[in-house]
């Protein structure tokens, strides 16, 4: 039970520094474009 949750906060991490990676080459790309 324990390592179930574990695996699910874990995986929830990933998932969270993902999007925040792709974010943050989409908004780069954005300034990049814009200058």
């Amino acid at each position: 039970m324990i390592g179930a949750l574990l695996i699910i906060v874990i995986f929830t991490i990933l998932q969270i520094s993902k999007n925040n990676q792709l974010n943050y080459l989409s908004q780069s790309k954005l300034i990049y474009e814009n200058t």
